[in-house]
């Protein structure tokens, strides 16, 4: 439409003045720039009916506060980036508190379904994007249904907090949630279901937990710059088979005064983990230099050809490789972000159960690169699920047993 209005202007144009033709094309290029359409959309303030953001949209770009309001979704394709610039006038609406009154939030009451690939994640980027700036509020999950609220394969950062859930059962899995104020916020029955994040940078506490009881597994929760997780003294937060190390100012403050603390396992070369099998040690990230400590202290790598002296010796041992570098030396060109080295104490060491097993049937593993692709919920199964018959009675057997879902296992040692 763009195009056909400017060949109009330009045939309108050169019909009834006569230029040189230099002079032509700097006209017809002004026109194309002045009339064509910019490369992004604007999102509206709110969603009232089934929306969906495509990537040849992208980037999408929020000026004010987005509210998903109940009964219409917003669908979010891979791929696509929403670009969150400072509010130019304050919301009328109802603010979530005093720092939603002056940051650009997302509200969802309705379904939200953010749902990237592992190759391909989702963005939520403040147009300020400096590590110790708080450029927006974040994504807020506020009463929402829980059976199409999702955010998996998503980065979102420097938010005051990257995601809030209140009255909500959202799951929360697979993401990258780093340089925010708080990363994960669960309030008055804000149980979510947070498995498989990479928590990381965030400076209050990486997961903040108060009046909530979210189910907490496979998450690699390191390096913020307080608290990994703080609680609120009262909540029994379901928190199992995470890794939790390097945060500033302690793994816990008022959780569970067993969690953090090791016990001995049962299990010959087992990592040491405490009583809900969280791990305390280092995940070993490719391209770190745990990875490289890991190597120089791992005897099955060959020595380096540069520090053989025998190299009659050296050219046997060799001699069914391409090069002795091959198995030393990783590009680090070719490493993903917060890919786990292979001496990682968190692969296939999350919690087991078919519901969390990896892409290719092993146990899960923490982090963003493990986990399935798809992960369907009780209530999804419940909603997608054919009606079924009600099964005649017979000889005292009672209701066959429910399965599938992916309800939380049974609580051990006090979880």
């Amino acid at each position: 439409m763009f195009v056909c209005q400017i060949q109009r202007l330009y045939d309108n144009f050169v019909t009834s003045i006569s230029f040189p033709g230099s002079i032509m094309v700097f006209l017809w290029v002004t026109l194309l720039l002045v009339l064509s359409p910019a490369a992004e959309e604007y999102a509206p303030s709110v969603i009232l009916k089934d929306t969906r953001w495509n990537l040849e949209d992208s980037p999408y770009i929020i000026e004010r506060d987005l509210t998903i309001e109940r009964g219409a979704s917003l669908t979010i394709a891979p791929g696509v980036r929403i670009i969150i610039r400072k509010p130019k006038l304050f919301d009328t609406t109802n603010q979530y508190d005093a720092s939603d009154s002056v940051l650009v939030s997302i509200r969802v009451k309705g379904a939200l379904n953010c749902i990237g690939k592992r190759d391909q994640h989702i963005q939520f980027i403040p147009q300020s994007t400096s590590k110790n700036t708080i450029g927006w509020y974040g994504i807020i999950f506020d009463n929402a249904p829980g059976n199409f609220a999702e955010i998996a394969f998503t980065d979102i950062v420097n938010a005051y907090r990257a995601v809030s859930v209140r009255l909500s059962e959202p799951v929360i899995r697979n993401n990258i949630i780093e340089f925010n104020h708080i990363g994960i916020y669960c309030s008055v029955n804000g149980n979510a279901k947070i498995y498989n994040n990479i928590i990381t940078g965030n400076f209050l506490a990486g997961i903040h937990i108060r009046e909530a009881n979210p189910h907490i597994a496979n998450n690699i929760i390191v390096n913020n710059r307080n608290n990994g997780v703080l609680c609120d003294g009262k909540s029994k937060i379901n928190f199992e088979y995470n890794c939790v190390y390097g945060n500033s100012d302690g793994d816990f403050l008022d959780c569970q005064p067993e969690l953090g603390v090791i016990v001995r396992s049962r299990k010959k070369n087992a990592p040491e983990t405490d009583i809900a099998h969280n791990i305390y040690k280092d995940p070993v990230f490719k391209g770190t230099r745990a990875e490289s400590d890991a190597k120089a202290q791992d005897l099955t790598i060959p020595t380096d050809m540069t520090d053989v002296k025998d190299t009659s010796l050296a050219n046997i041992y060799y001699e069914n490789t391409t090069s002795p570098y091959d198995s030393l030396i990783e590009s680090k060109a070719g490493v993903k972000r917060f890919e786990l080295s292979r001496y990682s104490p968190c692969i296939e060491s999350g919690l087991p159960g078919d519901d969390f097993k990896n892409v290719d049937k092993s146990r899960n593993t923490m982090g963003i690169w493990g986990g399935p692709e798809f992960f369907v919920t009780k209530e999804k199964a419940a909603t997608n699920a054919p009606a079924k018959k009600s099964p005649a009675k017979s000889g005292g057997h009672g209701a066959p047993k429910k399965s599938g879902g992916h309800s939380a296992p049974k609580k051990k040692g006090g979880h």
